[in-house]
């Protein structure tokens, strides 16, 4: 099992700063091959923003007695988007009817799951 972590808040980080990170679908396997392996990309993705916010609940290690907050992610996931499933009530969804990338497993928050499929 492949497991694949990348945080970044889209509330709180400058537009600029998400434009430069926005990699095309076609392109992600040669950006993620760049970040480096797995344990770096977790230290500059998570626990060196965490510790220049002085965050101490964040950007912790994934280990026993640690507060789990991770993104659970199967890359080759996809689905047929369907505009019944929205939960907007608009009904005007360009993307009904196409295949997407669908994958989010689980999301985990402080050792409790927040969301799973």
């Amino acid at each position: 099992m492949e497991l694949f972590v990348l945080g970044l808040s889209h509330k709180t980080a400058p537009i600029d700063v998400r434009e430069r990170l926005a990699v095309p679908e076609r392109e992600l396997p040669n950006a993620l091959e760049a970040l480096g392996e797995v344990p770096e990309l977790a230290e500059r993705m998570s626990i060196v923003p965490a510790h220049i916010a002085r965050l101490i609940d964040q950007g912790r290690p994934l280990a026993v007695g640690e507060p789990a907050n991770v993104i659970l992610v199967d890359p080759a996931a996809r689905r047929v988007v369907d505009r019944n499933d929205s939960a907007s009530l608009s009904r005007n969804n360009p993307w009904h009817g196409r295949e997407l990338p669908d994958p989010v497993v689980a999301t985990v928050w402080a050792g409790r799951v927040t969301y799973q499929k």
